[in-house]
């Protein structure tokens, strides 16, 4: 199921990011970005932490809302921002997405 979903998630990450990594030189440096990318997503596998808190339904709402599964009005939307456990997890998240980015 992690991987599963670990896998949307980073694709929709990779998409948010230009589809590429953009900002790197050459195949070399594509390659530790990569690496690093991929480093981050085994922490995010064996931190016990973030995988209690993925099996929240508010989280998990909130993941299919933010990695356009399925889109919640603003309203619906708007209960996230008061949810500790899905700050923590899209904080989490936003990591993969800045290595992405690199």
């Amino acid at each position: 199921f992690f991987f599963g979903f670990l896998h949307r998630v980073w694709l929709s990450i990779w998409c948010l990011s230009g589809g590429s990594m953009s900002t790197a030189k050459g195949p070399k440096e594509q390659l530790i970005a990569l690496h690093d990318v991929k480093m981050c997503i085994r922490g995010l596998a064996t931190n016990d932490g973030f995988q209690y808190d993925l099996q929240n339904p508010t989280v998990q709402r909130a993941i299919d809302h933010w990695s356009n599964k399925r889109r919640l009005n603003a309203n619906k939307a708007a209960i996230f921002g008061n949810s500790d456990k899905v700050s923590s997890v899209l904080n989490h998240f936003m990591k993969v997405q800045a290595l992405c980015r690199e």
